[in-house]
Parts: C-alpha cells; structure tokens; sequence
C-alpha cells in the first residue's frame, strides 16, 4: 500500500546511525540537529555539540570529589533544563551551572555536561592534585581550551608541579599554575565583567597616582639632601648712635639751706 512504501522510503529522521556519524561532523553547528529524531540526537550527544563555554571552574575537594561550575552565554540557556540552572541574573549576559562529581579517579565516569561543549575560552582548576588532573586531562581531550589557569595546594611538591605542568600543556599552550592555599576564596564572579573592568581600571588609575607622589616626595628629598645649603648674607654691624649729653643740673645753694636751679 501507499501507507507501507511512505514508511519504507529512507528520509532524514530515519537514516542508519552510521550515515549520522559521518553527516554530523560536517555540520558546524549542529545543535539543531538533534530536533530531526532520536537518532540524530543521540548522534550529536555522542559527538558533542558545539557549544562555547565562557569558562569553566573545577575545583578538588576532600573524598575525591570535583565540583565543575559552567558559565555559559545566554545565547545558549533553551539548550540546558531550568534545574540545572545555578544563576542568572539580568545583569549578567551568562548563565550558570554546578555540578559535583563524586568519582574523579574513575576516567570512565566523564562529567555528562562536557559533552555538550567543544570549546572553553577560560579553564581555572583550583587545589588539583596529580591524582586527579588524569581525570581532567581525559574530559577535555576532545575539547579545545584557549586557556587553562591552575592553582595548586600551597604544600605541593616540585614532582608534582612538573607532572601538573606536563599535563596542564597537554590541554592548552596557554596556561598558568599558582601556588595557593588549600582553601583558596572563589573569585568574583558575581560581579559583571563590565564592572570589573571599571574597578580595574580605577585601580590602576590609583595606583599611577600614589607612585607619581611617591616621586614626587622622594624628588623633594633628594633635591634637600644634596643641596647646598643657603647662607645666609653676613650681618652688618653699624656703630651705635651717639647718646645726646645732657647738660648737668647746676644747682646753687640758698642762704635758707635749699639749692635752686642755676
């Protein structure tokens, strides 16, 4: 019948899975793709879909746990379920999203957030350790990551900074590794970036004005040290002005006894 052949027929919901894998990795963008039938959207989860993360910030705690806080632009929010959703605010053009992973010296279990990305512009790892970086090393293999900052437990040894940095190269060309404390304050990410910029800049702003009065002041000091000192002109000493002399009082004595002016 008509109805049979119309269900026979090959279309684009019902092509094999093995044609999906070769279609899907010509696509560039394929996050629509996953709308034309279940195949295809398992196609894509399997592949990755080509989502950009803003950053992305993993931080090791005790018991082998690793907390992965996502900040994604806002272009991207329909493509992630409500609860998932941590923050976001209307004065960030980004949303947020944590997950914890509670197995991060088992490279099979692959946070499932991952795959939706195939691009990081900032990766910031915090307290790593060389037990678990194997595991960070294997969810982002397939992902490219622009740059990659690491902060390190403060009491790490040389071994495991080189074997970090060997690692940490492996991810990115662009990377850092600071020694920190254990417990390292998260940094302000609630603030928008615009903001930080301008108090950035205020800083900066600050801190050329107190260096150009510190100059200034240690200019003055200088001038003052080797200089030579103001003389003062000599002072002149003048002959003082003669006294007038007073003529004496001549005075003449009275018959009665009493003197009288002469």
């Amino acid at each position: 019948s008509m109805r049979e052949r119309a269900e026979d027929a090959i279309s684009l919901s019902n092509l094999p899975l093995d044609v999906i894998r070769v279609i899907v990795p010509m696509i560039e963008r394929r996050n629509k793709l996953r709308l034309i039938s279940p195949s295809w959207n398992f196609v894509v989860l399997e592949r990755g879909m080509s989502i950009p993360a803003e950053s992305i910030r993993i931080v090791y705690g005790y018991n082998d746990e690793l907390t992965f806080t996502y900040d994604i632009s806002k272009l991207f929010r329909r493509y992630f379920p409500p609860h998932s959703v941590k923050d976001c605010t209307s004065l960030r053009n980004k949303f947020t999203i944590q997950t914890v992973h509670y197995n991060a010296l088992k490279e099979s279990m692959k946070p499932s957030f991952l795959k939706c990305f195939d691009r990081v512009k900032s990766l910031r790892i915090e307290n790593v350790e060389a037990v678990s970086f194997n595991l960070i090393r294997y969810c982002f293999e397939s992902v490219q990551v622009d740059r990659v900052t690491i902060i390190v437990k403060k009491g790490a040894a040389d071994w495991e900074l080189r074997h970090i940095n060997n690692l940490s190269a492996a991810i990115s060309s662009r990377f850092e590794v600071h020694r920190q404390s254990l417990f390292h304050e998260p940094p302000f990410d609630f603030i928008p970036p615009s903001i930080q910029k301008i108090g950035a800049g205020l800083l900066l702003c600050a801190a050329v004005a107190a260096a150009a009065v510190g100059l200034v002041v240690a200019i003055n000091r200088c001038a003052r040290y080797f200089s030579v000192p103001n003389v003062p002109p000599p002072i002149e000493i003048q002959d003082p002005e003669p006294v007038p002399k007073y003529n004496a009082l001549r005075l003449r004595k009275l018959p009665s006894g009493k003197y009288l002016d002469s």
